[in-house]
């Protein structure tokens, strides 16, 4: 294979490459909107035993932070 063919083959690849999307940060902050992240994950209290869990949730913004419960088995 040719260099020119290699590098055009190269160049195709990372323009398709920056061309998806970036990765899914994290759900939005109520607050600022800015991502959050998860900072814990255990079951529910009351209902992991059937799959639920907790995720405890902090804005990487501001103070804000929460917990949601989630079911892992649904898609989101």
């Amino acid at each position: 294979m040719g260099l020119p063919k290699r590098l055009k083959e190269l160049e195709d690849r990372v323009a398709a490459l920056e061309a998806k999307p970036a990765a899914v940060a994290g759900p939005a902050c109520p607050i600022c909107q800015a991502p959050m992240r998860t900072t814990a994950v255990t079951a529910d209290p009351t209902f992991g035993d059937m799959g639920l869990q907790q995720h405890s949730l902090a804005c990487t913004r501001c103070a804000h932070a929460e917990t949601r419960q989630v079911d892992p088995n649904k898609a989101a």
